[in-house]
């Protein structure tokens, strides 16, 4: 509000100021000394600045009153429009920035920058993610050999090339459907044909600190007490 203020004083100040200009002009008793040109240019400056004091006033008035509902409901919609901008922009950052689903460690990237990262499924994931305190182990167990598998028998894993290094493992579930061997052995007695169960065991990885990916052996117990 001052200010508003102020710049009406000032305003009104300077019209004065100009108006007693044009009468000082006009007093000249020899109109010889004042050019037509040079009075005409201080009565426009003089409407000119009342058209100035007019718009201080106006101004001044205008604040006294308060804001207009309609110059609020437009502000109000300025900021409604920004901040749904703005939520849209988080939005599209959130889209394009790449999250894990869970706490973990990459494993591998298959991945540089620069490189263009094709879509869909790939033979070789771009980049492999996993947790590595509880460890999953995957055992293939013959179709001749599954009528034999019970989810409550004892299971031990031993580290290929150290028979020392041992675990006991806790079941966790079995895949139903029966699937081609991927691995083979290379035994004389194994076909090409052949088709394994598949059963899901893990265990602590801090009681036996093995690499993801690792190849164990795994024994399984039956009723009869042979270990298949």
């Amino acid at each position: 509000m001052p200010p508003a203020e102020a710049r009406v004083v000032a305003a009104e100040a300077m019209l004065s100021d100009f108006k007693n200009q044009v009468a000082l002009w006009e007093s000249v008793a020899d109109k010889r000394a004042v050019t037509v040109e040079d009075l005409q240019r201080r009565k426009f400056a003089v409407q000119a600045q009342e058209a100035r004091v007019a718009e201080a006033k106006s101004s001044l008035a205008l604040l006294k009153a308060g804001a207009w509902k309609a110059d609020v409901q437009v502000a109000e919609a300025e900021i409604a429009s920004a901040e749904a901008q703005l939520q849209q922009t988080e939005t599209e950052i959130a889209r394009m920035t790449v999250r894990a689903p869970l706490r973990g460690v990459v494993l591998q990237v298959n991945l540089r920058a620069g490189e263009f990262a094709p879509s869909g499924a790939l033979q070789t994931p771009l980049m492999l993610f996993g947790r590595l305190d509880r460890m999953n182990l995957r055992v293939d167990v013959d179709e001749n050999d599954a009528w034999r598998f019970r989810s409550n028998a004892a299971a031990v894993a031993f580290v290929r090339g150290n028979r020392e290094l041992k675990t006991e493992l806790t079941f966790e579930r079995v895949e139903p459907y029966v699937v081609p061997k991927r691995s083979l052995t290379g035994d004389s007695t194994e076909r090409v044909d052949t088709r394994v169960m598949q059963a899901v065991y893990s265990f602590d990885r801090s009681k036996l600190p093995v690499y993801v990916g690792q190849q164990m052996d795994v024994f399984i117990e039956v009723k009869n007490g042979a270990k298949p």
